[in-house]
């Protein structure tokens, strides 16, 4: 693998990092921005159950509170509502609609301990919120529920429950996730382009001294290194020629000169100058050798 396919590989890993952990926090962000969204929405679902109970409390028209509800009921996003009377009304004011009693051990539990209680329900398709909220007797709102309600401060008078689809907010999260990684990913193919063609020059540098060094080894003192079109790749390539072209130079030179010594020049000759030289020196060497005996 070559140097500029590494840098580009890490480069991708990176970004596919960058990209992983940009999803898992847009999606936790968006999960629990719709869970806050439904809390708001049950809030305020609630205070208009409670608001509208009062008025038809006020007005003597309970009787007429199951139509006030199912309207509620039927708003978008609002899968399912009803309301529980506590053992304080039904001492009061006696048994509610049928469906006027707890449904479940959530609906129990709230009207036990006056403390609201949510859940969250997800599927491959939906997304559903069930949040059950008290209603607590007290003698500084308005209107003052001890005119009324022969409770305690404090004490539950009712739940409302409602479950609440926030499949929506889900759809909006996957289509904003999608999006923001297709901006992330051409991005990432635009800075890969920028860089590609920034390191090219100084890669491609690199590859021609090694393909001149390589030949060097090898005895060809003739290639050159290509400078490209960079100024400091230009001022190293220049400095390297003209080192490879002296170089070039004095071997031969003193290829030449050197191997007039010999006798025998008939001897195979290498195409490395450095070979030659060394080997016309160990001939030398021993002619002299020779002689001194």
């Amino acid at each position: 693998m070559s140097t500029r396919q590494k840098v580009m590989l890490i480069l991708v890993g990176l970004f596919l990092t960058y990209c992983i952990a940009m999803i898992i926090i847009i999606t936790v962000n968006f999960r629990e921005f719709g869970i806050k969204s439904a809390e708001k929405r049950a809030k305020l679902t609630a205070e208009i159950v409670r608001s509208g109970l009062t008025a038809h409390m006020v007005n003597g028209m309970m009787d007429k509170r199951s139509y006030f509800l199912k309207q509620i009921e039927n708003n978008e996003n609002i899968s399912a509502l009803w309301v529980v009377r506590s053992q304080v009304v039904v001492k009061q004011f006696g048994e509610g609609f049928n469906n006027e009693i707890a449904r479940d051990l959530i609906d129990k539990r709230v009207m036990q301990t006056g403390k609201t209680v949510q859940e969250m329900t997800e599927t491959a398709t939906k997304s559903m919120m069930r949040m059950t909220i008290p209603f607590t007797a007290s003698a500084f709102g308005t209107p003052n529920c001890m005119r009324c309600h022969h409770a305690k401060e404090g004490e539950v008078l009712g739940v409302v429950s409602m479950v609440i689809d926030v499949s929506d907010v889900r759809g909006s999260s996957v289509m904003t996730i999608m999006y923001t990684t297709l901006f992330a990913v051409l991005i990432m193919l635009v800075i890969l382009l920028v860089v590609n063609r920034f390191l090219k020059p100084y890669v491609n540098i690199f590859y021609s001294i090694k393909e001149v060094m390589q030949a060097a080894y090898e005895g060809n003192y003739s290639k050159r290194v290509d400078g490209g079109v960079l100024m400091e790749s230009q001022a190293v390539a220049s400095m390297l020629n003209t080192l490879l072209t002296k170089l070039q130079k004095v071997f031969e030179e003193i290829d030449k000169k050197v191997y007039i010594f010999l006798q025998n020049k008939n001897s195979a000759q290498s195409n490395d100058p450095l070979v030659n030289i060394n080997n016309t020196i160990d001939q030398l060497s021993e002619i002299y050798k020779f002689k001194q005996t």
